[in-house]
């Protein structure tokens, strides 16, 4: 199974988004490499997982303030699409505590074809726009620090 390499084109040009959706990114390939492992250790490969569900609880909202800040219009889908997926991992969280065997090449499967279509089908999409948003926020009118 290939790993999947951060490319540019994953970039939505926000500093802060990037670095969490690598480290999305990193913790799946994380998985793989464990998977793929003669030695694979049940136990790490679970935590591993575990650690992937909890980064993506926690990060999640801090995109949605994007979405919601500024009050991009496609936010209600986009933040649906977010808590589809966090249920779906929350399941194969518990499926996989029942038995590790569950976590299988399907599984991780989707986790890759999720985490890159989400990329490119709705994060590309926000980019632009909360980039347009913070640059009028730092320079546009009213903004008495970057008056001459």
């Amino acid at each position: 199974m290939e790993k999947i390499k951060w490319d540019p084109s994953f970039g939505v040009n926000i500093l802060d988004v990037d670095e969490n959706l690598k480290k999305i990114i990193e913790l799946i390939n994380k998985i793989i490499d464990q998977k793929k492992s003669k030695k694979c250790d049940e136990e790490q490969l679970m935590e591993t997982f575990a650690d992937l569900t909890d980064f993506v609880r926690n990060y999640f909202p801090c995109e949605e303030n994007y979405l919601t800040r500024y009050r991009y219009p496609e936010a209600r889908q986009h933040m649906k699409e977010h808590k589809k997926f966090v249920k779906k991992i929350n399941a194969f969280r518990r499926w996989f505590a029942e038995d590790p065997a569950n976590l299988s090449e399907d599984v991780i499967k989707y986790l890759i074809e999720w985490i890159t279509t989400h990329i490119r089908e709705f994060d590309m999409k926000f980019g632009p726009f909360i980039r347009i948003q913070l640059y009028l926020e730092e320079y546009g009118p009213g903004n008495k620090a970057h008056r001459f």
